[in-house]
């Protein structure tokens, strides 16, 4: 009787672990494993013959003009809140990246007058 593996059988068994820990590697540091599937715009087909530009036709910006965009430090930004005097718009955090974990640093909060 013979004890131990033949070279092909050593062949096929390193080469079956090595399949193994590529794909093991790869989804691990690959971040194949999370997608983050993201749509393009699907464009509005132009059917509407454009008309004249009017007055009245032309949409009203007067807020967009009035709005102010201010940093606000994480940590910071109950207090900034509580402080505030004018309306809040929009609060969009700003992160940042560190081996695929989002971090927040910062909000961009948008205000404008109260009416």
């Amino acid at each position: 009787m013979k004890k131990g593996f033949t070279v092909v059988e050593m062949i096929v068994i390193v080469a079956a672990i090595c399949i193994l820990i590529g794909i093991i590697v790869s989804v691990t540091f690959d971040g194949s494993g999370k997608k983050n599937f993201v749509s393009e715009p699907t464009p509005v087909p132009q059917t509407v013959t454009p008309k004249t530009v009017t007055p009245e036709t032309v949409p009203n910006h007067e807020n967009l003009v009035n709005q102010k965009f201010t940093k606000v430090p994480r940590n910071q930004i109950n207090e900034w809140l509580e402080n505030c005097k004018e309306r809040v718009v929009c609060i969009t955090p700003l992160m940042h990246n560190v081996l695929n974990d989002l971090f927040i640093d910062s909000y961009l909060v948008v205000t404008e007058p109260q009416r």
